[in-house]
């Protein structure tokens, strides 16, 4: 009889520890996305200017944080627009990519650009920041999306 009521107490007791933490964490969670300034929320949002030799997209930006001197385009259905862009060899490139109307991941089709891709949602604007290649000519950039036919050039000059 002790052992039965022992068992039930250990389980009341982790059940209730369970209880609690979940909502503890959820309350926690909820009190971070509030009280974080948002000064400090757009600090991770840029992009990752710490090695661009190996470019990662941003987080979502609203338009108005995209860098001023960042390459601008969007990708629909119908394609990208601009359909190109040129940058200098070896230039610091950042560009800026919305996706207006679906899921869409650009891509180069150039293995020396590989590290360089973005996944976007509908209606999302992302940043990424790499290098242009050292070698001039056309670089082509495509949605990666399966029966998604957009395509575009860089052209390295």
């Amino acid at each position: 009889m002790r052992n039965k009521i022992f068992i039930i107490i250990i389980v009341l007791f982790l059940a209730g520890a369970n209880i609690y933490q979940f909502f503890y964490a959820k309350n926690l969670r909820i009190s971070l996305s509030k009280e974080v300034p948002s000064d400090v929320l757009k600090m991770v949002e840029p992009v990752n200017t710490s090695n661009p030799e190996n470019p990662q997209a941003s987080l979502p930006l609203n338009e108005k944080d995209v860098p001023k001197d960042a390459i601008r385009l969007s990708v629909s259905l119908n394609g990208f627009e601009p359909k190109e862009f040129s940058v200098k060899s070896g230039q610091k490139v950042i560009l800026a990519l919305k996706a207006v109307d679906s899921v869409h991941v650009f891509k180069f089709k150039n293995e020396k650009l590989s590290k360089v891709k973005i996944g976007i949602a509908s209606g999302e604007t992302k940043t990424i920041q790499f290098y242009a290649p050292k070698e001039k000519g056309d670089y082509e950039f495509f949605c990666d999306v399966p029966g998604h036919n957009e395509v575009g050039k860089m052209i390295v000059k």
